[in-house]
């Protein structure tokens, strides 16, 4: 049964009373009805991953203030020199080519994750990559990536009769020529691959029909399925394209990669695309030699450059998407697979190292620095290495859980065991994850022109509002603090339509609980 009829159904249901788990519920707020809404809820999120490959020298990007002379000693000939650092507090700076970053950070939008890789680090590009794309353990090998996993179990039936009415988007979307692991099912890619904005190519020609019988056919007939499933949506991406509209004094003088990429997510967003995640990259992060131009200005040079790219990209998609209105929807975040080393070499770069900073970004973001500065040894040498405070899956399982709502099975599922939680959303709070509203209740439901909305909350603020099944707020209902006990709220519904609809309780920390509400005049 399609969801569309499935919705439409659900009015036919009654509100005779059933138990689950000794809770005495109806059928219009069953947990089966509590779970779509949420999952309805949670599709127009966006997550943009920006993946800085070659392993990115986190200490002369966010540079630990306090620690800064322990630091001198050990990459006097790179460090950056520290008046010249943007500061986000009296202890952390970034590198001086950072504005845009700044800007965000200054606007309340941007996360600095302190000290982050994973157990055991390797330090292979390609087998460091394999672990961040896959959300591995270093000693397991797995083939599929974390987002893969996480479409796969919204869509176990894909590709098959995909596109279709209810998803006609792709899933995942991988621009730039480096194709990640991230996006990759335990079968098929779970989304689709992009060079350009507009260019969309055959990719299907000479088929090699004679060797189908071989092992190479096999395989190519694997190839072609993925490539056919690619060209179901090249109307799609068109569309949205023809449709797009970026503002060019934005993007203009950002003529390179990662912003071309970026502009052309942002193209796709604008026109309407509803995929949920988008895959970008920037190279050349592997800096063991001329990491810095000039010893006489070490904030210039191949790394000041690629921060300078990363952070005026970032910062003209942040405004980007404020211009097309969907900026509350969107949020990105940065990786690399691994850091380098504290130590300088004398080819003024850095080697291969083991935590880093991540940033993340959007208007949906707790702003802040998680996490200490990196702890600086007061003798270093070429084996020093830098501790992980947070495993990156611990930033992973925090966007799954509170950006895509993602329920703790399915996550578990989907990262193979469970792992910390971070505050970075505004939905949420690490230290007290239950919400102050509890027994939620709506009657009478269906309702026409009026219902009445019954909970208990402790005392402080309470925000109610209401969505349809698309995720969009419909209304604003009540916004005004509330004493400890039970509390009635009558809800006019003069003004909206028929159909199904969410009513979402918010408490003051952002945690809420929610009801179906079936408006049917």
């Amino acid at each position: 049964m399609k969801r569309r009829d499935f919705i439409k159904n659900t009015s036919l249901l009654t509100a005779t009373p059933f138990v689950i788990g000794g809770l005495s519920v109806t059928a219009n707020s069953s947990p089966v009805l509590e779970t779509l809404a949420k999952k309805a809820n949670a599709e127009d999120k966006i997550l943009i991953l920006i993946q800085l490959v070659g392993g990115n020298d986190g200490l002369n990007t966010v540079i630990p203030l306090d620690k800064y002379d322990k630091l001198f000693n050990a990459r006097e000939n790179i460090i950056i020199d520290e008046k010249k650092t943007l500061k986000l507090t009296d202890s952390v700076g970034l590198h001086p080519v950072m504005t845009g970053m700044k800007t965000l950070w200054d606007e309340g939008k941007l996360a600095v994750v302190q000290n982050v890789s994973y157990p055991s680090q390797n330090f292979s590009h390609f087998r460091s990559t394999d672990i961040w794309t896959s959300a591995s353990e270093a000693d397991k090998y797995v083939s599929s990536g974390w987002i893969g996993r996480y479409l796969n179990n919204l869509h176990p039936q894909f590709p098959e009769n995909y596109p279709n009415d209810d998803y006609q988007d792709p899933l995942s979307i991988t621009v730039g020529s480096l194709v990640s692991q991230t996006c990759q099912g335990p079968i098929f890619s779970m989304g689709l691959a992009l060079n350009s904005a507009t260019n969309f190519v055959d990719l299907n020609k000479n088929p090699d029909e004679d060797k189908l019988d071989s092992e190479y056919g096999k395989e190519l007939n694997y190839v072609r399925t993925v490539i056919a499933q690619t060209e179901k949506y090249v109307d799609v991406l068109q569309n949205a394209i023809d449709k797009s509209n970026v503002d060019d004094n934005i993007w203009s003088d950002l003529n390179f990669n990662l912003a071309n990429q970026l502009k052309i997510v942002a193209q796709l967003l604008s026109g309407g695309i509803k995929t949920k995640v988008f895959v970008c990259s920037i190279g050349g992060f592997d800096t063991h030699s001329t990491q810095i131009s000039d010893e006489n200005d070490t904030s210039i040079g191949a790394h000041a450059n690629l921060l300078a790219q990363v952070s005026s990209s970032i910062y003209a998609f942040q405004k980007q998407i404020e211009a097309t209105g969907i900026s509350d929807k969107v949020v990105g975040m940065t990786f690399s697979e691994f850091g380098r080393r504290i130590i300088s070499n004398s080819s003024l770069g850095t080697d291969h190292g083991s935590a880093a900073p991540m940033f993340v970004f959007g208007d949906s973001i707790n702003a802040g620095i998680y996490g200490n500065n990196p702890d600086i040894p007061d003798n270093v040498d070429v084996s020093s290495n830098l501790e992980m405070e947070f495993d990156f899956r611990d930033i992973y399982s925090t966007v799954l859980r509170d950006w895509f709502e993602v329920n703790n099975s399915q996550l578990n599922e989907i990262m193979f065991r469970e792992f910390d939680i971070l505050p970075l959303f505004k939905t949420t709070s690490v230290k007290n994850n239950t919400s102050n509203i509890d027994a939620v209740r709506v009657y009478p439901n269906p309702a026409s022109n009026k219902t009445n909305l019954k909970f208990f909350t402790k005392a402080g603020g309470v925000k109610i509002e209401l969505f349809d099944m698309s995720g969009r707020k419909v209304a604003d209902i009540f916004n005004s603090y509330l004493g400890n006990g039970e509390h009635n709220i009558d809800i006019n519904l003069l003004k909206i339509n028929n159909g199904q609809y969410l009513i979402k309780v918010s408490d003051e920390k952002g945690l809420f609980n929610s009801v179906k509400l079936i408006v049917n005049k």
